[in-house]
C-alpha cells in the first residue's frame, strides 16, 4: 500500500512542496537551503520494517553541491522520492555507503525519515531558533506528524514495524504515546547524528526475530 507520506511528495517537481512554498516565501528570514530535493525520507517509507526517526535534511556549503554535481542527480533523487525510480540514486548510494544503517536501507529493511524535509546545517543550535519555529507550521512537517499517529503507530503496535525514535525533538511524540512495547526504541543520545551500537544491535535482534 502506499503510505500518505510517499502520496505526499509524489507531487515534488523541485526543492520545495507546492504546499510549503507560501510558507517559506511569507518567512524570508528562515536559513533553509532550498537550493537542493529535500530528503523528506530515505529508503522504502512504503514497506521497510524499520523506521527510524530523525530531524531534518542537512546541508554543508561544500558537501552538498558535491552530492549533486551531475545535471542527473536531482532528476535522479526526486525520481526515487515519488517512487518512478527503484534504484537509489548514485550520489545518494555514496552518502549512505559511510553509515552504519547503509545495508539494511539498501536492503529495504530499514527508512529513515526526517520531521521536516528541508536542508539547514544544524537545526538544533540556538542560531536556527527562527527555522525551529516555522518548520511547526509547514504543511509538509504536519502531513509528516499526520503519517506517524494514523499509519505509522498502528503497524508499530500491531507488532508489524520496529519504531526507532532517535532525533526525534520535531515530532509530536513522546514515550508516553506509545508505552513500553519491546519494538520501540528512544535513543539516549538524541543529539548524535548516528545510532548507538546498542540501539543498532536492538535493531539487528528484532530484524533476525522475524526470519
Amino acid at each position: 500500500m502506499t503510505s500518505s507520506i510517499r502520496k505526499f511528495w509524489q507531487r515534488l517537481e523541485s526543492a520545495v512542496d507546492p504546499e510549503d512554498a507560501p510558507m517559506f516565501a511569507s518567512h524570508p528570514w528562515h536559513t533553509f537551503n532550498l537550493d537542493f530535493p529535500p530528503p523528506a525520507f530515505i529508503g522504502d517509507v512504503d514497506n521497510a520494517p524499520v523506521v527510524i526517526l530523525m530531524l531534518n535534511g542537512g546541508y554543508d556549503r561544500n558537501k552538498t553541491p558535491a552530492e549533486f554535481a551531475r545535471p542527473t542527480d536531482r532528476t535522479e533523487f526526486l525520481d526515487w522520492l515519488k517512487g518512478t525510480r527503484s534504484a537509489i540514486p548514485t550520489n545518494l548510494s555514496a552518502i549512505l555507503y559511510a553509515t552504519s544503517v547503509f545495508p539494511w536501507v539498501r536492503e529495504g529493511n530499514a527508512v529513515i525519515v526526517n520531521a521536516v524535509a528541508y536542508r539547514s546545517p544544524k537545526i538544533t543550535d540556538k542560531s536556527e531558533s527562527e527555522n525551529r519555529s516555522l518548520a511547526k507550521h509547514l504543511p509538509s512537517a504536519k502531513m509528516h506528524n499526520q503519517w506517524l499517529r494514523d499509519e505509522l503507530l498502528p503497524d508499530v503496535r500491531s507488532g508489524k514495524r520496529c519504531l526507532v525514535a532517535h532525533r526525534w525533538s520535531l515530532w509530536d511524540f513522546g514515550p508516553e504515546i506509545v508505552g513500553p512495547l519491546a519494538n520501540v526504541h528512544f535513543s539516549r543520545a538524541p543529539a548524535s547524528p548516528y545510532l548507538s551500537n546498542d540501539l543498532k544491535a536492538e535493531i539487528g535482534s528484532w530484524l533476525a526475530g522475524r526470519a
